[in-house]
């Protein structure tokens, strides 16, 4: 069995900049004064990382950050759900097809390992029309640091499948750098697309196990899958015997 954990915004999906609006006019009405969005890397990192620096660049105190922060992540879910349309969403090359596919493979366990907050992610995938592909996960409401997320991915995984997936069993898919570093924090996979703002030689000199363009054509996604469990299995049998 593998366990499957795909990034959401620049993996499967762009949001076409309504997150980023959410984000800052849900801030700025929690304040009470516009923001600048200027200084703050928004990709590969969680939801609550994301305002809590933009609350200290726009020059709040880092108490006044934590004590503003659920209120803005709340307004930010808020917005999101009044304005989100499937005009907002657009979903990249081959990501139907492919989702539909390991949702039906019986070695597949499918989910989501995202910086988004629980409820702001469904809401862009179900937008998307992904939603129903995806029953658990683990989110940046989970857990601010990113790296922290594998081991709550995993107790998810567990708690919907009775199974315990070990690290070589997992298989993390994002766009950016912090993608890797998260899985490499684990020891899991690391596959990486180029579908982000990060392009394609940017990501290769961060030497993920696997990078692809786009999943248009998911052939070498799937033979990295089968040849990853391959060798998983023959390791454990070696094990079972010494």
């Amino acid at each position: 069995m593998k366990l499957v954990l795909f990034d959401i915004d620049g993996t499967l999906l762009s949001s076409t900049g309504a997150g980023k609006t959410a984000i800052k006019n849900s801030i700025e009405n929690v304040c009470g004064r516009g923001i600048q969005l200027r200084g703050v890397q928004f990709a590969g990192r969680t939801d609550p990382a994301i305002v809590r620096d933009l609350l200290l660049v726009n020059g709040f105190m880092d108490d006044e950050a934590e004590n503003m922060l659920a209120d803005c992540l709340k307004a930010y879910t808020a917005s999101l759900m009044r304005h989100l349309t499937p005009s907002d969403v657009h979903v990249y090359p081959g990501v139907r097809d492919l989702v539909r596919s390991m949702a039906k493979d019986q070695e597949i366990s499918l989910g989501l390992l995202t910086g988004n907050l629980q409820d702001t992610a469904y809401l862009k995938l179900h937008a998307a029309g992904l939603g129903s592909y995806f029953s658990f996960g683990a989110f940046g409401s989970d857990r601010e640091h990113r790296n922290e997320l594998p081991a709550v991915a995993a107790e998810r995984a567990f708690q919907q499948t009775g199974l315990k997936f070990e690290a070589n069993q997992m298989f993390i898919i994002g766009d950016t750098p912090a993608d890797f570093e998260c899985g490499r924090s684990h020891g899991a996979h690391c596959i990486g697309v180029s579908t982000g703002i990060f392009s394609h030689e940017q990501l290769a000199s961060h030497e993920p196990d696997l990078l692809l363009t786009d999943f248009s054509e998911p052939s070498a996604l799937f033979a990295y899958l089968a040849k990853s469990s391959n060798e998983s299995t023959r390791a454990r049998q070696v094990r079972s015997t010494i």
